[in-house]
């Protein structure tokens, strides 16, 4: 008897077990489901398995070529394929065994198979894709890169914009952040707005300057210093917006502590704003993943802020 109840104990135990495995399977299995619907439902991640399927390897610069989209675009769809794609050390892309799979079905022509089903699946996440591009202002980077010279011409509009809205609403802008100023010069600068006009455009070639040497000494990338002296003003238009609104709460009847409260509370969220929008335009402009344009933009917002808090600069 006892026995028989250790053997229908370990039985159990045994079948415990396998339930797990089974249901760690089954997770798995519907993970990589998702990802291989989320894959072959659109066209530029199809093209992008079909390349590097059909020639086992491919660069960056060749893929874009066949393409024939903007870099941005690119980046974006290599982000969602991270884990059907690899890159070896020569910045190679390769397919790893989930994207040989994906490939294989477009071989078998069930690419349109997986549209379908990624169009009933996954239709909240287009729409949230939508708002996504919205806010990371994608139309806007692909006129840059598409429009040189208007873009250009654009790019400075924005600056002035900037340090002009700085310099009559006495705002200091998240510009003249990375241009410490002491207490006295922080009073003499509202006293003087020409001044603090020309300390916001200052303030955006150091932030240029920081970013382009973060650039090159992390990630080794010396391409496009002009392009990402031009494109970094995209990220700043939510500025003009904090500046406004900065500027209006000064002209309200509240109180010091609320307007303390308030204004906080908006600069973080535009903070966060601009530091996605500055890493976005770095992985478009310096060819490296979102990931890493985050990092380097990390890297200049914790090191301001620490600076300016070990010597006890305001933020507003």
């Amino acid at each position: 008897m006892a026995r028989n109840k250790a053997q229908s104990s370990d039985s159990s135990k045994d079948e415990k077990k396998s339930e797990i495995i089974i249901t760690d399977q089954s997770d798995t299995e519907s993970q990589n489901e998702e990802l291989l619907y989320l894959a072959l439902g659109h066209e530029v991640r199809r093209n992008i398995l079909k390349i590097i399927g059909n020639q086992g390897f491919v660069g960056f610069s060749a893929m874009k070529k066949q393409l024939k989209v903007s870099t941005g675009t690119i980046y974006h769809h290599l982000d969602v394929l991270d884990d059907l794609i690899t890159q070896d050390e020569q910045k190679k892309y390769h397919l790893s065994p989930l994207g040989m799979h994906a490939y294989r079905m477009l071989q078998q022509n069930l690419d349109s198979i997986g549209a379908l089903q990624t169009e009933k699946k996954l239709l909240m996440d287009r729409n949230i894709r939508k708002l996504q591009n919205i806010g990371l202002l994608k139309p806007l980077f692909q006129y840059f890169l598409q429009n040189q010279r208007r873009g250009a011409i654009l790019a400075m509009g924005i600056v002035f914009l900037v340090a002009l809205s700085s310099a009559i609403f006495r705002v200091q802008a998240f510009l003249n952040i990375f241009l410490p100023l002491t207490p006295q010069m922080e009073i003499f600068l509202s006293g003087h707005p020409i001044i603090q006009f020309l300390s916001a455009i200052a303030g955006y070639c150091v932030l240029f300057l920081i970013i382009e040497g973060l650039s090159r000494l992390l990630f080794h990338k010396r391409d496009n210093s002009r392009w990402l002296f031009i494109m970094i003003s995209i990220s700043f238009i939510p500025v003009i917006g904090y500046i406004i609104i900065i500027g209006i709460l000064r002209s309200l009847p509240i109180g010091a502590d609320s307007f303390l409260i308030i204004s906080r509370i908006f600069l973080i969220l535009f903070q966060v704003w601009v530091t996605i929008l500055l890493a976005y335009c770095i992985s478009a402009v310096k060819y490296v993943k979102f990931e890493r344009g985050l990092i380097i933009v990390i890297f200049v917002d914790y090191g301001t802020l620490l600076l300016l808090f070990l010597l006890n600069f305001p933020l507003l």
